[in-house]
Order: structure tokens, then sequence, then C-alpha cells
């Protein structure tokens, strides 16, 4: 398992040869990972998922910390970020599906939906019925899927449709 933070933001969604450029250790050391894989074995899947969410999430994922601070009436500061949020259910799916069609290669591992993260924490806001104290800072960026290599392979999401925390 790897990460979407292993590519350079981007305006366009992203695909498997987007180029690269981690902006902080846990990717750049996924990346490094990737290349070790990719330089010493002949059949491997590694997959680069995008932001994984679901029922129960512990801290630490970005969705439960957003509703952590939410709760604790905490100072929210975000970038002007766009992302791709993807069901655990359907990364589970994924990962059985390529045990049994024993696929190989790299895959990104998105919706293909873009979603304003301001938008997803005024919605968890609205939600728990809680006012917040949010910052958006200038900085945009951008990662999101292009899921033609899903397409390609025959995965077919479930959940990209029902966004639901």
């Amino acid at each position: 398992m790897s990460t979407s933070h292993v590519y350079k933001t981007s305006n366009k969604k992203l695909n498997e040869k987007s180029q690269t450029n981690p902006q902080d250790k846990y990717s750049f050391y996924k990346l490094k990972t990737e290349n070790y894989i990719k330089n010493k074995l002949h059949n491997y899947l590694i997959i680069r998922s995008f932001n994984i969410y679901g029922k129960n999430q512990k801290l630490g994922f970005f969705i439960p910390d957003i509703r952590n601070k939410i709760l604790n009436s905490e100072n929210i500061i975000i970038n002007n970020s766009v992302r791709d949020f993807i069901k655990v259910d359907d990364v589970s799916r994924f990962i059985k599906f390529t045990i049994n069609k024993n696929i190989n290669g790299i895959y990104n591992l998105g919706t293909g939906k873009s979603i304003s993260l301001r938008e997803l924490i005024l919605s968890i806001s609205k939600k728990l019925n809680k006012k917040i104290k949010l910052t958006v800072n200038k900085k945009k960026d951008k990662l999101v899927n292009d899921k033609q290599s899903l397409k390609k392979i025959g995965f077919k999401l479930r959940y990209e449709k029902n966004f639901n925390f």
C-alpha cells in the first residue's frame, strides 16, 4: 500500500504516470519503498490510495481528526485543497479483486471525485450542529485520481456516488 501523496499536486486528475514529488517524510519513504519493490521484483502490486475514510475510523485520518477538532471547538487551519476520498469498503474490494484476477503493477485507487476540504469540513460541522473556527490558507493544491486504469481492468467503485462520513 502506498499513497497518492507521492504525486506532485496538479490541476489535472492524476494517473500512474503523473509526476511524483513527495512533500513529507511519509510520502518520501512510500515512494522510496515503491522504487525498491520495482527494482527487486517482477511480479508486484503497488496501490496508491487516495484519502481513505470509513465508519469508526480512528484518529490520524482526515475526517476523524476534523470531527474531533470540531467537537472540541479547536481552530482548524487548512490549505485551499481539493482531495479524492475513497471508502474503505472499496479499498478492501479492490485488494480482493486484484488478488482474484492476479493483477500486478501500480494502480491509483480513488474515485475521481473532487471534494473541497473546506466544503467537507463545513458539511461535517453542519452534521454535528457545531460552529467552527476555520482558516483557509491561500495555498491551493489538488490530488484527484483519473481512474482510467481502474476502468481498464474492469474494477467498478460502489461508493463513489454516496460519499458519507
